[in-house]
């Protein structure tokens, strides 16, 4: 039986999570399914960390170049970002098996963004996870007030691998069908709780 659970907390931004420089993000590990994710299983401990790349999300109208582009990261890294031109409705999703994770470890699902320039978000976007139990976990967050040309990590929530099915998670804002613009999609971090 599915639970109907549903955590919703507002990020704060002492924990959003600066990157910095990608690279360590983007070389460690081995490309999958056709180079659009990364799996990086760590020595010491055995434990898998996933990198779902952009191109592997679900953006509503990410093949309009209307209103998205998309760019290489860097030529070395072989990564396209998904860059924000306009929409009202933003809507984002993926997936993960939940076969592909260490059962019994705890898990951080992050996306790793960019503001760049960015207007019309406002007043708040959703973070979500969603659970094969059906529990649901929800991040509310100011995008507008993200430092500019900074990579960031927000957290949709965190989980314990168990069980069959998929995790799902997704980043929402259209409460408020302003045109929006600026933001950068890398993807989706789902690492190891440290």
């Amino acid at each position: 039986m599915k639970s109907s659970k549903t955590t919703e907390v507002i990020v704060s931004y002492a924990d959003l999570q600066p990157i910095g420089d990608l690279h360590g993000i983007f070389r460690s590990g081995s490309f999958i399914n056709n180079n659009t994710m990364r799996c990086v299983k760590e020595k010491a401990s055995n434990f898998s960390s996933f990198m779902i790349y952009a191109r592997e999300l679900k953006i509503t109208w990410e093949h309009d170049p209307r209103y998205w582009r998309w760019l290489w990261l860097e030529e070395d890294l072989k990564v396209e970002v998904a860059e924000l031109l306009k929409v009202c409705w933003l809507e984002v999703h993926g997936s993960l098996p939940m076969s592909l994770l260490n059962p019994g470890h705890k898990y951080d699902v992050m996306f790793v963004i960019m503001m760049k320039d960015a207007s019309g978000f406002d007043p708040k976007a959703t973070f979500k996870l969603e659970l094969p139990d059906g529990e649901v976990k929800q991040q509310k967050m100011s995008l507008k007030a993200l430092a500019s040309k900074e990579w960031v990590m927000v957290k949709a929530g965190d989980f314990v691998a168990k069980g069959e099915g998929e995790i799902k998670f997704s980043m929402l804002d259209y409460e408020e069908l302003n045109w929006k613009t600026g933001l950068i999609i890398c993807g989706v971090q789902i690492k190891p709780s440290t």
